[in-house]
Formats: structure tokens, C-alpha cells, sequence
């Protein structure tokens, strides 16, 4: 799967935002936070960006200074396409049946 095909099926499935925890993230296109070399800290987001090595991360930022609340690196793009979708799309499962014990 690729960046794109992934973007079109969080948009599909609705997980464009989605809780992780208790906290609303939103999907950011990872070339927006890391660009050339520097990482922009933005509060609330998550996406994947391209390492200089040529790995693919999958980042969550925090909910105060934006800062990598949890990253994951893969060899391959899909690979870590794969890893968001199923972390996010399981983080928002988890939140909504919390909200519904409620």
C-alpha cells in the first residue's frame, strides 16, 4: 500500500481524526512535519515520514508541545501504512467502546 492508499482509506473508514487514548489526533502528511531534516513539532497529529536513510516512520505526536509521542520505523512504505492503519484504526475502536460503557 502507499502513502496515498493509505490516505484514501483513512478517508474511507472515517479515521482522517481519530482518538488515540483519550486525545482527538489528526492525520498530517508526514512531509509537512519533517522537511529538510528538521522536525516542525505540531500538537495532536499522526502520519508517516521518510527518513533520510529512506525508511518510512510512523509518528503520533504528543498533546503539548507536538512532540513524537510514539514513532515506529519500517523498510518499506507499506509496511508502514499497514502499522497506521491498524494502530489508529484500533485506537479509535477502543475509544468508542469506552465511550460507550459510559
Amino acid at each position: 500500500m502507499t502513502i496515498k492508499e493509505m490516505e484514501a482509506k483513512l478517508a474511507h473508514e472515517g479515521l482522517l481524526e481519530a482518538h488515540v487514548g483519550m486525545n482527538l489526533k489528526k492525520y498530517v502528511n508526514g512531509e509537512l512535519i519533517y522537511r529538510d531534516s528538521q522536525w516542525d513539532n505540531c500538537v495532536d497529529v499522526f502520519g508517516i515520514c521518510r527518513g533520510e536513510d529512506g525508511s518510512d516512520c510512523f509518528f503520533i505526536t504528543e498533546s503539548e508541545r507536538g512532540i513524537p509521542l510514539y514513532t515506529d520505523v519500517y523498510t518499506t512504505e507499506s509496511e508502514a501504512c499497514d502499522a497506521l492503519i491498524k494502530k489508529i484504526s484500533r485506537g479509535e475502536k477502543i475509544y468508542q467502546e469506552k465511550m460507550m460503557r459510559k
